[in-house]
Protein backbone atom coordinates (compact mmCIF):
# COMPACT_ATOMS: atom_id res chain seq x y z
CA UNK A 1 0.00 0.00 0.00
CA UNK A 2 1.17 3.41 -1.02
CA UNK A 3 0.57 5.43 1.90
CA UNK A 4 1.41 8.69 0.53
CA UNK A 5 -1.02 8.10 -2.28
CA UNK A 6 -3.70 8.00 0.24
CA UNK A 7 -3.22 10.03 2.30
CA UNK A 8 -3.66 8.31 5.92
CA UNK A 9 -0.12 8.28 6.82
CA UNK A 10 0.04 10.22 10.00
CA UNK A 11 3.90 11.47 10.81
CA UNK A 12 2.66 13.82 13.38
CA UNK A 13 2.90 10.71 16.37
CA UNK A 14 6.17 11.60 16.24
CA UNK A 15 6.58 14.58 17.49
CA UNK A 16 7.36 16.07 21.23
CA UNK A 17 8.48 19.13 22.98
CA UNK A 18 11.19 17.81 24.92
CA UNK A 19 13.51 14.47 24.89
CA UNK A 20 11.70 13.22 27.80
CA UNK A 21 8.67 12.61 25.88
CA UNK A 22 10.38 11.97 22.91
CA UNK A 23 11.82 9.17 24.45
CA UNK A 24 8.07 6.93 25.60
CA UNK A 25 7.45 7.56 21.32
CA UNK A 26 10.61 5.77 20.70
CA UNK A 27 10.31 2.94 23.89
CA UNK A 28 6.81 2.09 24.85
CA UNK A 29 5.98 0.06 28.07
CA UNK A 30 8.92 1.17 30.65
CA UNK A 31 11.31 3.24 28.95
CA UNK A 32 13.92 3.77 31.30
CA UNK A 33 14.80 0.57 31.36
CA UNK A 34 14.09 -0.68 27.90
CA UNK A 35 16.71 2.47 27.16
CA UNK A 36 19.52 1.34 29.16
CA UNK A 37 19.27 -2.41 28.32
CA UNK A 38 18.41 -2.49 24.83
CA UNK A 39 20.85 0.38 24.37
CA UNK A 40 23.69 -1.44 25.51
CA UNK A 41 22.29 -4.82 23.65
CA UNK A 42 22.20 -3.60 20.35
CA UNK A 43 25.28 -1.28 20.47
CA UNK A 44 27.59 -4.13 21.50
CA UNK A 45 26.04 -6.59 19.13
CA UNK A 46 26.50 -4.37 16.18
CA UNK A 47 30.32 -3.58 17.04
CA UNK A 48 30.79 -7.39 17.24
CA UNK A 49 28.80 -8.61 14.01
CA UNK A 50 29.54 -5.00 11.56
CA UNK A 51 32.66 -4.72 12.99
CA UNK A 52 32.57 -1.22 13.70
CA UNK A 53 35.83 0.99 14.11
CA UNK A 54 37.20 4.63 14.22
CA UNK A 55 36.92 4.55 10.26
CA UNK A 56 33.48 3.42 10.38
CA UNK A 57 30.77 5.74 8.75
CA UNK A 58 27.21 4.21 9.46
CA UNK A 59 23.63 5.08 8.66
CA UNK A 60 21.37 5.76 11.05
CA UNK A 61 17.81 5.05 9.73
CA UNK A 62 15.70 6.14 12.04
CA UNK A 63 17.61 7.54 14.36
CA UNK A 64 15.56 9.35 16.88
CA UNK A 65 17.10 11.39 19.30
CA UNK A 66 20.56 9.09 18.83
CA UNK A 67 20.43 6.63 21.35
CA UNK A 68 22.29 3.84 19.60
CA UNK A 69 24.53 6.52 17.67
CA UNK A 70 25.40 7.94 20.93
CA UNK A 71 26.36 4.33 22.31
CA UNK A 72 28.63 3.50 19.45
CA UNK A 73 30.15 6.61 18.75
CA UNK A 74 31.02 6.46 22.56
CA UNK A 75 32.53 3.13 22.18
CA UNK A 76 34.02 3.24 18.91
CA UNK A 77 34.97 6.43 17.61
CA UNK A 78 32.99 5.96 14.37
CA UNK A 79 30.79 8.45 11.80
CA UNK A 80 27.23 8.63 12.09
CA UNK A 81 24.77 10.25 9.68
CA UNK A 82 20.95 9.96 11.63
CA UNK A 83 18.13 10.16 9.32
CA UNK A 84 14.32 10.79 10.58
CA UNK A 85 11.13 12.16 9.73
CA UNK A 86 10.75 13.75 12.59
CA UNK A 87 11.74 17.28 13.36
CA UNK A 88 11.33 17.28 16.99
CA UNK A 89 13.66 14.14 16.83
CA UNK A 90 16.47 15.93 14.67
CA UNK A 91 16.49 18.91 17.10
CA UNK A 92 16.74 16.70 20.40
CA UNK A 93 19.69 14.72 18.48
CA UNK A 94 22.07 17.22 18.43
CA UNK A 95 22.02 17.75 22.08
CA UNK A 96 21.89 14.16 22.89
CA UNK A 97 24.71 12.78 21.33
CA UNK A 98 26.61 15.86 21.41
CA UNK A 99 29.46 14.78 19.80
CA UNK A 100 30.91 15.91 16.65
CA UNK A 101 31.03 12.49 14.68
CA UNK A 102 27.31 12.62 14.66
CA UNK A 103 24.94 14.51 12.21
CA UNK A 104 21.59 14.08 10.93
CA UNK A 105 19.19 15.38 8.59
CA UNK A 106 15.60 15.26 7.59
CA UNK A 107 14.33 11.85 5.49
CA UNK A 108 13.64 14.61 2.42
CA UNK A 109 16.94 15.25 2.26
CA UNK A 110 18.54 11.87 2.60
CA UNK A 111 16.39 10.87 -0.32
CA UNK A 112 17.42 13.28 -2.52
CA UNK A 113 21.26 12.44 -1.84
CA UNK A 114 20.12 9.25 -2.34
CA UNK A 115 18.85 9.50 -5.71
CA UNK A 116 21.80 11.63 -6.87
CA UNK A 117 24.54 9.62 -5.55
CA UNK A 118 25.86 12.07 -3.65
CA UNK A 119 25.99 10.19 -0.26
CA UNK A 120 27.49 6.41 0.56
CA UNK A 121 28.43 4.67 3.55
CA UNK A 122 29.95 1.63 4.70
CA UNK A 123 27.04 -0.23 6.98
CA UNK A 124 23.60 0.76 8.13
CA UNK A 125 21.14 -0.22 10.64
CA UNK A 126 17.42 0.40 11.70
CA UNK A 127 16.26 -0.24 15.15
CA UNK A 128 11.94 -0.08 15.80
CA UNK A 129 11.70 2.22 12.18
CA UNK A 130 10.78 0.51 9.29
CA UNK A 131 7.94 -1.18 10.81
CA UNK A 132 5.93 2.51 11.12
CA UNK A 133 7.51 3.78 8.26
CA UNK A 134 6.31 4.36 4.28
CA UNK A 135 8.73 1.28 3.35
CA UNK A 136 9.63 1.52 0.05
CA UNK A 137 10.38 5.42 -0.16
CA UNK A 138 12.61 4.67 2.94
CA UNK A 139 13.70 1.39 1.28
CA UNK A 140 15.08 2.34 -1.73
CA UNK A 141 16.48 5.06 -0.39
CA UNK A 142 18.57 2.84 1.84
CA UNK A 143 19.42 0.40 -0.75
CA UNK A 144 21.06 2.97 -3.04
CA UNK A 145 23.46 4.13 -0.50
CA UNK A 146 25.09 0.57 0.51
CA UNK A 147 27.37 -0.80 -1.55
CA UNK A 148 27.64 -4.52 -2.68
CA UNK A 149 28.56 -6.51 0.35
CA UNK A 150 27.74 -3.45 3.00
CA UNK A 151 25.94 -4.97 6.07
CA UNK A 152 22.64 -3.83 7.56
CA UNK A 153 21.26 -4.45 11.25
CA UNK A 154 17.47 -4.81 11.58
CA UNK A 155 15.59 -4.35 14.80
CA UNK A 156 11.73 -4.83 13.70
CA UNK A 157 8.44 -6.18 14.47
CA UNK A 158 7.24 -9.05 12.42
CA UNK A 159 4.19 -7.36 11.56
CA UNK A 160 3.51 -3.67 10.36
CA UNK A 161 2.45 -0.67 12.79
CA UNK A 162 1.65 1.99 10.64
CA UNK A 163 0.26 5.39 12.23
CA UNK A 164 -3.10 6.21 10.39
CA UNK A 165 -4.69 9.18 10.42
CA UNK A 166 -7.25 9.78 12.40
CA UNK A 167 -5.78 7.24 15.15
CA UNK A 168 -4.77 3.64 15.54
CA UNK A 169 -1.76 1.75 13.65
CA UNK A 170 -2.41 -0.22 10.57
CA UNK A 171 -1.12 -3.59 9.03
CA UNK A 172 -0.60 -3.43 5.44
CA UNK A 173 0.79 -7.12 5.56
CA UNK A 174 4.08 -6.32 4.07
CA UNK A 175 6.47 -9.07 4.94
CA UNK A 176 10.03 -6.89 5.68
CA UNK A 177 11.88 -9.68 6.38
CA UNK A 178 11.09 -11.74 2.98
CA UNK A 179 11.23 -8.26 1.16
CA UNK A 180 15.14 -7.69 2.59
CA UNK A 181 15.96 -11.36 1.53
CA UNK A 182 15.19 -10.18 -1.62
CA UNK A 183 18.44 -7.82 -1.55
CA UNK A 184 20.38 -9.00 1.77
CA UNK A 185 21.85 -12.27 2.81
CA UNK A 186 21.40 -12.93 6.82
CA UNK A 187 24.73 -13.61 8.21
CA UNK A 188 23.87 -13.79 11.71
CA UNK A 189 19.78 -14.18 13.31
CA UNK A 190 19.84 -11.93 16.27
CA UNK A 191 16.35 -12.58 17.20
CA UNK A 192 17.04 -15.21 20.52
CA UNK A 193 19.85 -13.15 21.88
CA UNK A 194 17.90 -9.72 21.87
CA UNK A 195 14.28 -10.89 22.55
CA UNK A 196 15.96 -12.59 26.06
CA UNK A 197 15.89 -8.92 27.55
CA UNK A 198 12.42 -7.19 25.51
CA UNK A 199 9.08 -7.37 27.76
CA UNK A 200 7.48 -10.04 27.55
CA UNK A 201 4.47 -9.00 25.48
CA UNK A 202 6.93 -8.82 22.12
CA UNK A 203 7.85 -12.77 22.59
CA UNK A 204 7.15 -14.28 18.97
CA UNK A 205 6.49 -10.90 17.52
CA UNK A 206 10.19 -9.62 16.46
CA UNK A 207 13.18 -10.35 14.63
CA UNK A 208 16.72 -9.01 14.54
CA UNK A 209 18.91 -9.77 11.99
CA UNK A 210 22.23 -9.06 10.86
CA UNK A 211 22.60 -8.76 6.81
CA UNK A 212 24.79 -8.31 3.63
CA UNK A 213 23.87 -6.49 0.76
CA UNK A 214 24.18 -8.96 -2.24
CA UNK A 215 24.59 -6.56 -5.46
Amino acid sequence: MDFSAVQIYDDQRFLGSNADELAKIILTGNTAERWDIETEIFSDLMIQHMHITSDSVLLDFGTGIGRIAKALIDKTGCQIIGVDISPDMLRESFSYVSDNKFTAMSFQTFEYLSKTGKILFDAAYSIWVLQHCNFEPAYSSILRVLPKGAEFFIANTKSRCVPIKPTGWADDGLDIRARLNEDFEQIHDATHEISAHMPSDHDGLIFCDFMRKKV
